[in-house]
């Protein structure tokens, strides 16, 4: 990944407005990735009020099957004696801890100290050749809150790579999984290796299911209706494959 331009901006009015712009590498198919896009750790605003939220331009356009995470890394309460830091639910607000993570937007709140937090692109990329903006601009607002938002900064995309759905191709001579649609038990056969465990994601790229023993018949009938990847990790290699629930 390149490295991050830093870029300061005249101040508007009271507000100060600081952009931090990236470029992101060209994503495989079905290769799960957990990238880490932009760190920052201080205090907030007056009001103690923050948020991150993805532009429209990214939260429509962005490949299927990632998605951007805030993930807390540290909380420095300051004199605070009680909890200092909670996030905004459903109308609710819930204490904020190290190492919650929360899929974007996320609004929350600081009373006390200083928040750390870093932001990620993780999931598995789901469609060869799918267009995404590869150029990004975060650029937040020093005023009565503090936003920040994630933006497209060129007209400039990258395209999911299939390279890696080559590879899994040429590997699933050994992989066999049937019936295919199915609406129940799916069996799978994999030849002359030991297998470590089984995922099952969904269109989303989020984990639908795992098996870490008894892997030649699995049990599916709770699952939705929809198209999923099996993902099979052996001690040699992960082979990836498709398949449809009724």
């Amino acid at each position: 990944m390149k490295s991050a331009l830093l870029v300061l901006l005249t101040f508007v009015s009271f507000t100060s407005l600081i952009a931090q712009s990236i470029s992101l590498p060209i994503y495989e198919e079905g290769k799960t990735i957990s990238d880490s896009i932009y760190s920052y750790y201080g205090s907030l605003t007056s009001t103690g009020k923050g948020s991150v939220s993805l532009n429209t331009d990214i939260a429509s356009n962005f490949a299927t099957g990632l998605h951007f995470k805030f993930v807390v890394d540290s909380i420095n309460q300051g004199q605070s004696p009680t909890h200092a830091a909670f996030v905004h639910s459903s109308g609710e607000m819930i204490q904020l801890h190290k190492g919650d993570t929360i899929i974007l937007p996320v609004f929350f709140q600081l009373y006390a100290g200083e928040i750390g937090f870093h932001l990620i692109i993780e999931g598995t990329p789901q469609i060869a050749n799918e267009s995404y903006p590869c150029e990004l601009d975060f650029t937040y607002t020093l005023g009565s809150d503090w936003e920040m938002y994630i933006l497209q900064n060129s007209t400039n995309t990258c395209k999911v790579d299939n390279v890696q759905a080559f590879d899994n191709t040429l590997k699933k001579a050994d992989l066999t999984i049937y019936p295919n649609p199915v609406s129940t038990f799916i069996s799978i056969d994999i030849e002359n290796t030991a297998v470590n465990q089984i995922e099952i994601f969904n269109a989303q790229g989020e984990i639908a299911f795992w098996v870490t023993h008894n892997f030649s018949s699995i049990d599916l009938s709770t699952l939705p209706s929809g198209i999923y990847t099996l993902r099979v990790t052996t001690k040699e290699e992960i082979i990836t494959q498709k398949f449809f629930k009724e």
